[in-house]
């Protein structure tokens, strides 16, 4: 199954989600999606969940290093911290994970976001699976 079939779009988001209409024009709350959709990121995000961490500990780094201090989005808010919080949701939820409570995350390893959501896998609520595919490629000499 394609990603796009899979991850809700950003706009598929808004509308899930209308109590966050109001930054549909984001241009940085689109681009911390389109990061948080990215496979090699639901990877880390799904392998910190596995590892009783928060989901968002994944991605966060990244997060607070790249769109932080950004006027349209700022991660000092708490509504956007939420905001973000339930992009990882939106997320996640296609690949069978549901919502089991708030973890905290590392304070020496967090400027912005102090708790996350952690989440169990339901296999009977998956519409599709993350497959990671590794290759041995033969050495140029």
């Amino acid at each position: 199954m394609a990603k796009t079939m899979c991850i809700p779009s950003f706009h598929d988001f808004i509308a899930m989600n209308p109590i966050y209409k109001a930054y549909a024009d984001s241009q940085t709350a689109q681009e911390i999606y389109a990061y948080l959709s990215q496979l090699e990121t639901i990877d880390k995000m799904i392998a910190a969940n596995n590892n009783g961490r928060p989901a968002l500990y994944g991605a966060q780094a990244h997060i607070e290093q790249y769109f932080a201090d950004r006027p349209d989005f700022s991660l000092s808010e708490r509504r956007v911290k939420q905001c973000v919080g339930t992009m990882v949701r939106t997320i996640l939820e296609p690949l069978g994970y549901v919502p089991s409570g708030q973890r905290d995350l590392p304070r020496a390893e967090s400027r912005y976001f102090t708790s996350a959501r952690h989440y169990e896998f339901d296999a009977d609520k998956a519409r599709c699976k993350l497959v990671r595919r590794l290759e041995l490629e033969p050495v140029q000499k």
